[in-house]
């Protein structure tokens, strides 16, 4: 779970800024153009190439451009080497910028994509956790029963998190509002059919009388 989130958040992270290799790329670009056009005019390599230039803008156009310009020239250095002011180093730093840039165009494009697809195993990852703990709960509850301590022992993972509180545990004993009635009182309740009054006991032998009374 913890690899699977340390995945989810570096993919999370904003993408590495383009702003310092497009104004390295454009720089360049327009030197080497510029070198390659003069190049080109003197004959020392293929000017047609110069027309695959798609230009200044976009991230995607200096990325090829650079790509295209270190080629040609690279292809026909051992006749231009010291005919003109570009510097093997500079074809090199071209090859990288180019690369550079068409990696972190990539990346930028595809992020949307990475960043669902982390998410979506740092979810299965979490499944799988808590499925595999909550059966650990159950466990060493039914073994801790008597002691009630599994919260101890294992703490549930929604602790904490607020939420309605617990409620509290109803008596299992029936509620009712009717007062209790004793033997005695039963006996000479007025609410028995011939029933006489408490005060009054009924006659010996009679209905609802004390059998244990003598005369």
């Amino acid at each position: 779970m913890g690899h699977a989130n340390a995945l989810y958040l570096a993919a999370s992270e904003p993408s590495q800024p383009l702003d310092d290799l497009v104004e390295a790329g454009v720089k360049l670009r327009e030197t080497l153009a510029s070198d390659a056009a003069a190049l080109a005019q003197r004959g020392f390599v293929d000017g047609e190439r110069l027309h695959e230039l798609k230009g200044a803008v976009g991230f995607k156009n200096i990325a090829s451009d650079l790509l295209t310009l270190a080629s040609m020239l690279r292809a026909a250095w051992p006749t231009i080497a010291g005919k003109c002011a570009t510097q093997e180093s500079e074809l090199t730093q071209a090859e990288i910028l180019g690369d550079r840039l068409i990696t972190a165009i990539g990346i930028r494009e595809q992020s949307p994509i990475i960043v669902a697809d982390a998410a979506d195993n740092r979810q299965r990852a979490y499944t799988l956790l808590s499925t595999a703990y909550d059966h650990a709960r159950r466990a060493i509850t039914f073994l801790r029963w008597k002691r009630g301590d599994v919260d101890e022992i294992v703490p549930s993972l929604y602790a904490g998190r607020g939420g309605p509180g617990k409620k509290k545990p109803q008596s299992t004993t029936p509620q009712t509002d009717m007062p209790l009635v004793t033997p005695a009182d039963a006996v000479a309740s007025p609410t028995t059919p011939g029933a006489a009054p408490r005060d009054e006991p009924a006659e010996i032998g009679m209905p609802n009388s004390n059998p244990f009374m003598n005369n």
